[in-house]
């Protein structure tokens, strides 16, 4: 107790911060949205959100980053890794130029990055806004117009403010407003019951003219431009009705404004959008109108002039995507860029990559398919480890992607007392099910690893020298459902390991013995449906735990593989963490616990109170006692939580174990290695080659040197 409060007291500090494994460049995140693009005249910069800030990486947790890339005139994507601005999008995103630098901004922050690709900000820049939501950003000349539903404001480039916010349009039935600038005043429109309705404004907000210049049925304002003096509004409306189908047909209409927002001519019907909602995208390009969108079978392009004058017939562009959104770079060489939604397999869930392609007109994109280019590109990220130590060597495991196409590949390496990994990790599977995941054990000597794939659940062991022991994964069980499981815990005896699983029937269990030898465990375990399961050691037998439903059971298990409690007896908490502590079994749910002996006798009459700990349920039991560790993130400090079991209860001290320095970003903190500690985290890094990717890194916890006394 001393030694461990001692060492506890000595504050160890951080050794130097080691990856685990070489940053691997790809497409690195599972979603991609496009938001807007802006040019120097040279280049284009694109934005979009990107998901690669999900943990796990294939999960949409509304974590999106906002990313962006340089594109050449040649379609070359300038910034792998890509340019990750640590700014949450509150609606709509928007970069533009503004002489010296893009700015990209959204709702009450902004980020400038230069010409040559560099973050110029280390931190958003915030002004005063008044708006929660952003629906709509136009920038012209020196003047930016921020809309919502129904109010506007209007900033300076350098965001002082110009007016603050007015009422744009009465919003209570209408659709958001789309906005634009010509350098010298503002645009807005916007569709209400059946009516559209525009309102021009000069640089600075003040109101020009109102009008209605359209009563239809069923009409959607889609999206406004300026040539620089006059705009262009595109509204989407029914053509035909198909009683057949009970939906209509619908096509496109253009509407030609002054600068002072006087409706110059009102175009005839052209083009035939997949649907009322399906994305489009319209921007001047230097010489006429581009409108991109996506039709019932692909992506079309409409050349319109200055008055609203349309193609006859759009050129079809790309067949048989149906693309979230598109967009038509603006002045600066021509691009488009559009999301193709990609469904998975494993997961009900879909992916939308961000994709790209230069022309110089529509007939350019007959070669798309060499043009063609992945936008996000970055360090492939890294998710879900587990560890394990014997003696002063560990193996550490986690998930990794091909690409953000392919399923998430298993690896795992050692890890030395020093916290230095193998030079090459291992490749332990091709694929493993989303949201899961490894399972690592020991014997003290050797390892054994264990995760889910899509057909089966599956098992290996490494030696301690690294190689594995086993040719090919051994199959636990299989499975008809995929991905219908869950995935493993493993525990150790002192003579054989108890690997605890469900597949897609039942909750299941086998002894293995350190020679891969495989013996059930006998008979069934009643927990077809079995969630949370743990499993843990008193050195002789095992304790299993598994939450069914709403009830949460027990049972042990003997040495020789029997059931000793059948059909398990309740437990009043649903573990969340399970340990031998010496004397009993312990039991920890939020901020309670109960206790269980090796006779399966609970002890606790009811579930006791713990105070909160700022640690990982993962309790950790050696020769120095019980421990969890943690972050402190405001502290930014590593501390550790002891448990003892005593006659009166267990109780719990947390102390700091080490000043985290700059913890800002980490997550899924493990402390591992014995005496000599090391603490592997997932870090999501701007830096270069990570670019905003989690990805898992280890640094040593060093112990301090003492001072040479003469």
């Amino acid at each position: 107790m001393l030694g461990l409060l001692g060492i506890l007291l000595a504050q160890f500090v951080i050794g130097p911060e080691r990856p685990v494994a070489p940053a691997r460049a790809g497409v690195s995140s599972p979603s991609q949205v496009v938001q807007g693009t802006a040019s120097d005249g040279t280049n284009q910069l694109v934005v979009w959100l990107d998901e690669r800030a999900a943990i796990p990486a294939h999960i949409s947790y509304g974590s999106k980053v906002i990313a962006a890339a340089r594109i050449d005139p040649h379609g070359k994507v300038l910034d792998i890794p890509n340019l990750i601005l640590p700014m949450r999008a509150t609606g709509a995103v928007l970069p533009f130029w503004n002489g010296r630098e893009y700015v990209v901004v959204t709702g009450g922050s902004y980020m400038r990055i230069s010409a040559s690709g560099e973050i110029l900000d280390p931190q958003p820049r915030t002004f005063p806004f008044p708006f929660p939501f952003v629906s709509s950003i136009a920038q012209g000349g020196d003047r930016l117009l921020f809309a919502d539903s129904e109010h506007a404001v209007v900033y300076d480039t350098s965001f002082n403010l110009v007016r603050d916010h007015f009422l744009l349009f009465d919003n209570s039935d209408g659709f958001p407003p789309v906005v634009a600038s010509n350098g010298d005043g503002f645009l807005a429109a916007r569709t209400a019951w059946r009516e559209l309705q525009i309102k021009a404004l000069d640089r600075n907000g003040a109101e020009l003219r109102g009008d209605t210049v359209l009563r239809a049925q069923d009409i959607e304002a889609a999206r406004i431009a300026s040539d620089g003096h006059g705009y262009l509004l595109i509204v989407r409306m029914p053509s035909s009705f198909l009683p057949y189908y009970g939906w209509y047909n619908y096509t496109f209409s253009a509407f030609a404004f002054s600068g002072q927002g006087i409706v110059t001519t009102a175009g005839v019907p052209f083009g035939a959008p997949w649907a009322w909602d399906s994305a489009a995208d319209l921007r001047w390009q230097g010489d006429h109108y581009a409108l991109a969108y996506v039709s019932t079978g692909g992506i079309e392009l409409a050349t319109i002039d200055r008055i609203g004058g349309a193609d006859a017939h759009p050129v079809r562009l790309l067949d048989g995507t149906y693309p979230q959104s598109v967009l038509v770079s603006a002045l600066g060489p021509r691009m488009l860029f559009w999301s193709t939604d990609t469904p998975r397999t494993e997961v009900h869930d879909t992916w939308s990559v961000l994709n790209g392609q230069p022309y110089g007109d529509p007939a350019s994109f007959s070669a798309w398919a060499s043009q063609r280019f992945d936008v996000g590109q970055g360090s492939l990220s890294q998710e879900m480890p587990a560890a394990a130590t014997a003696g002063d060597l560990s193996l550490i495991a986690w998930r990794e992607r091909d690409s953000a196409r392919d399923p998430l590949a298993l690896y795992a390496t050692r890890i030395d007392r020093s916290g230095n990994p193998d030079p090459q990790p291992l490749r332990i599977a091709n694929q493993t099910c989303d949201a899961t995941w490894p399972a690592v054990a020991t014997n003290g000597t050797d390892f054994l690893l264990a995760w889910e794939e899509s057909s089966s659940i599956r098992a290996m062991r490494i030696a301690r020298d690294g190689h594995p022991l086993d040719a090919a994964p051994i199959v636990l069980s299989e499975m008809t459902t995929p991905c219908g499981g869950l995935v493993p815990s493993i525990a150790w005896n002192g003579s054989d390991y108890l690997v605890l699983w469900r597949d897609d029937t039942a909750l299941r269990a086998k002894l293995m013995k350190p020679d891969g030898t495989l013996r059930d465990v006998q008979p069934g375990i009643a927990g077809a449906k079995a969630e949370e399961f743990l499993a843990a050691s008193d050195g002789h037998e095992f304790l299993i735990t598994w939450r069914n439903n709403f009830q949460t059971s027990a049972s042990r298990v003997s040495a020789d593989g029997v059931l000793r409690d059948i059909g398990g007896f309740a437990l009043s908490i649903h573990p969340q963490s399970l340990f031998w502590s010496g004397r009993n079994y312990v039991v920890i749910a939020d901020k309670t616990y109960e206790r269980i002996n090796a006779q399966g006798q609970r002890i606790d009459g009811k579930p006791m109170q713990f105070p909160a700990f700022p640690a990982s349920r993962d309790v950790q039991c050696s020769s120095d006692g019980c421990l969890a560790y943690g972050l402190n993130a405001s502290a930014k400090a590593i501390v550790a939580t002891r448990f003892d079991d005593g006659p009166g209860g267990v109780t719990m001290e947390t102390k700091t174990l080490a000043d985290a320095g700059d913890s800002a970003g980490w997550w899924m903190i493990s402390v591992f290695g014995g005496a000599q500690k090391n603490i592997a985290y997932l870090r999501m890094p701007a830096e270069t080659p990570y670019a905003g990717s989690w990805h898992l890194f280890v640094r040593p916890m060093l112990a301090p040197r003492a001072r040479a006394v003469r």
